[in-house]
């Protein structure tokens, strides 16, 4: 399937029973994570579909906990938060898993930070907008059971969607809350190295 997709950009993979084509390039051999342009085969709705290398058991054990996290966040088939990128499903493939996802037209909050004129603040409104939809997206991890706690959070990590809403996305570093201290200790620790 990979040698497929790296000749061909118009390749298509089915996920949770949903044909999806991508529309992007793939990287090159043995990227661990990639992201690919993408639409519904079905309804031609624009989505994303992320690739996660699982050559071992740690790296799957790992995909799992991202899909099972992001399944929790916004349930495949049932209304979705608005401020959390929709899921739409997860499909193994080899040495691959591919999650499924909301395409987000919008930018990153760094680069809407980075990107304005004369290095402008942001508004009072604009801020308060965008915090109401961090802490929206935020206070829906919390409120689940258990609660989850996003560990990474990062400007780079808070998206604007085509309807102007910023979301919260990358869940590879969430943990649940019996956990949480010593799950984001090791993954500050693994960045840090």
């Amino acid at each position: 399937l990979e040698r497929f997709f790296a000749s061909w950009t118009g390749a298509s993979i089915t996920i949770a029973g949903e044909e999806y084509r991508l529309t992007s390039t793939p990287p090159a051999d043995g990227v661990q994570v990639a992201m690919f342009d993408a639409f519904i085969a079905r309804d031609r709705r624009k989505a994303t579909v992320k690739r996660l290398l699982v050559a071992d058991q740690s790296q799957r054990a790992h995909a799992l906990q991202e899909a099972k996290h992001w399944a929790i966040l916004s349930p495949p088939g049932l209304a979705k938060h608005p401020n959390i990128v929709a899921f739409y499903g997860q499909q193994f493939d080899g040495q691959f898993c591919y999650l499924a996802m909301e395409h987000v037209n919008g930018i990153d909050l760094h680069g809407f930070i980075t990107s304005r004129s004369g290095g402008s603040a942001p508004s009072t409104a604009e801020v308060a907008t965008i915090m109401g939809d961090v802490i929206g997206g935020l206070a829906h991890l919390h409120n689940q059971v258990p609660k989850l706690v996003h560990c990474d959070l990062t400007p780079r990590k808070v998206v604007q969607g085509s309807d102007g809403r910023w979301k919260l996305t990358h869940f590879s570093t969430l943990a649940e809350s019996g956990s949480a201290r010593s799950r984001c200790q090791e993954l500050v620790a693994r960045q840090d190295a």
